[in-house]
């Protein structure tokens, strides 16, 4: 569930997902990436990660973290 009052102006979100069980994982993305565009954030404000399996998630996740560029 998306936060009523979430502001979306200015907003950079990653969206980091597996390859691996594709057939679910894919639905998953769509549904955040679906629900973010309702609420108004633009598609260009979304950037999308693959990685190999759920191991590589937190890695990945930590170094988009520490970068900054995202919320």
């Amino acid at each position: 569930q998306v936060d009523p009052d979430l502001d979306v102006e200015n907003l950079q979100v990653a969206i980091v997902a597996s390859r691996f069980n594709a057939a679910v994982v894919d639905r998953l993305v769509q549904g955040a990436v679906t629900t973010l565009i309702a609420r108004g954030l633009p598609a260009e404000a979304i950037a999308f990660m693959r990685v190999p399996g759920a191991w590589e998630i937190p890695a990945l996740v930590q170094r988009l973290a520490h970068s900054a560029a995202f919320d």
